[in-house]
């Protein structure tokens, strides 16, 4: 990729790009943004310091693991698998190994995924030890034991990704009891354990202590820095520039989420390859907003379609969606119900107290309307969340093809636009 970039820079230079330079440019934004899978190269990885040089710290301290937790779309996934190239470079020889939970996993089933992973030789001969376990079960003292057995020298580093799919309590208490051994023992092994939700408490369960051997890792929604470095930077490494506004229109949509920030950068970047220019516009912006309509997931949008559904055509269930989407988040996503009306009036032109379209929000937490939003909290301190948070640009996006949501509306809404955030 980087010598194709490099003779493109080059052509750019005498402004001699031909068909083929533009067409292989457009395939290679797939490879430079992607909104579909979790990213694999360390060098795409944007932001997240804090977060890596947490996990680092893990992998250094004997007996020591780490839980990672967020909002479904954040990046958790990126950040651990990314985060093998960082642990490469430690003195240490490390043995990265990732399993996921699936519908129905217990404990044994999650460690049988590891073992099938864990090999050893035995003279010549290389060994998976989920062999030694075919049909029998597994103890979180049988995981301490074949973890001491290991070389010392190499370190794994086991990712237990989507844990929050697990709903076998015995099983979340026997991961438990399993990571307090391995951190009283200071096994020579670090645990990660992967998953969505708003405390370590909703996806562990077991020992008070074991807070002493896990790092807790939030993963909040991505800085407005973040946003910007993850189109930015790759633009830059294809050998292309972008206008500043079609930039923070972007950070604008996506909330946060680097699902957008790729989303809209892949089809902003192979707009303007089909006008054959290097400089992304707004207009390119424009045409990578309706390309991220047509290509959002179905669920998504039977989704906005099934909550905003009424017979009356005066209806303000999508003024009021939208409303939500704009509102003044937290870390976690979550707002409450005075933020909303601050949007509602800036959209409606009008004045809209709370208990004008208290009604819409109650209905968005219905499952009648598929619960597009999650009510928590006490009586009059209650806060809102959409329950998929990929489903907020959607409707930000949605709401902007029709209208609801102006130029005007995304001027007022988007954050400062400080031009210090951008790379020289």
């Amino acid at each position: 990729m980087a010598s194709l970039f490099d003779s493109l820079r080059s052509a750019r230079a005498t402004g001699s790009l031909t068909e083929e330079d533009w067409l292989a440019l457009r395939a290679d934004a797939e490879q430079l943004f992607t909104p579909g899978t979790a990213i694999k190269e360390q060098d795409l990885f944007d932001g997240r310091k804090e977060q890596i040089a947490r996990l680092s710290q893990r992998i250094r301290l004997a007996g020591s693991h780490a839980v990672i937790y967020g909002e479904r779309g954040v990046g958790k996934s990126s950040l651990v698998n990314v985060f093998r190239y960082v642990a490469d470079r430690s003195p240490n020889n490390v043995n990265y190994i990732r399993v996921a939970v699936t519908d129905g996993d217990n404990f044994r089933e999650i460690m049988f995924k590891i073992f099938k992973r864990l090999v050893y030789l035995e003279g010549d001969k290389r060994i998976r030890l989920a062999d030694a376990y075919e049909g029998k079960d597994i103890s979180p003292d049988d995981v301490l034991l074949e973890i001491g057995n290991l070389v010392s020298s190499a370190t794994p580093i086991i990712v237990i990704d989507e844990f929050d799919v697990l709903k076998d309590e015995k099983s979340k208490r026997l991961i438990s009891n399993m990571i307090k051994l391995l951190s009283d023992e200071g096994a020579n092994a670090t645990f990660f354990i992967v998953g969505v939700s708003e405390t370590v408490s909703d996806l562990l369960k077991g020992h008070e202590s074991i807070g002493r051997a896990m790092a807790e890792v939030e993963m909040p929604r991505m800085s407005d820095q973040e946003i910007i470095d993850i189109i930015w930077n790759r633009l830059v490494r294809a050998g292309m520039q972008v206008n500043t506004d079609a930039l923070w229109d972007c950070v604008f949509i996506s909330k946060g989420l680097p699902h957008y920030a790729h989303l809209l950068g892949l089809h902003a970047m192979q707009a303007a390859c089909d006008r054959q220019s290097l400089r992304v516009e707004m207009k390119d912006i424009q045409v990578a907003t309706v390309r991220a309509l047509a290509e959002a997931n179905q669920t998504i949008k039977e989704g906005f379609q099934n909550a905003t559904f009424s017979e009356r055509e005066d209806n303000i269930f999508k003024h009021v969606l939208a409303a939500c989407a704009l509102a003044q988040k937290d870390n976690l996503g979550k707002f409450n119900a005075k933020s909303v009306a601050a949007r509602l009036s800036e959209i409606m032109g009008e004045k809209y107290d709370v208990p004008a379209f208290s009604y819409h929000l109650n209905e968005f937490c219905d499952p009648s309307r598929g619960s597009i939003l999650e009510k928590s909290g006490d009586r009059r301190k209650f806060s809102f969340r959409f329950k998929k948070a990929l489903m907020e640009p959607y409707v930000i996006l949605e709401c902007m093809n029709r209208g609801i949501i102006t130029k005007k509306h995304v001027l007022a809404f988007s954050p400062k636009r400080q031009s210090d955030l951008f790379s020289n």
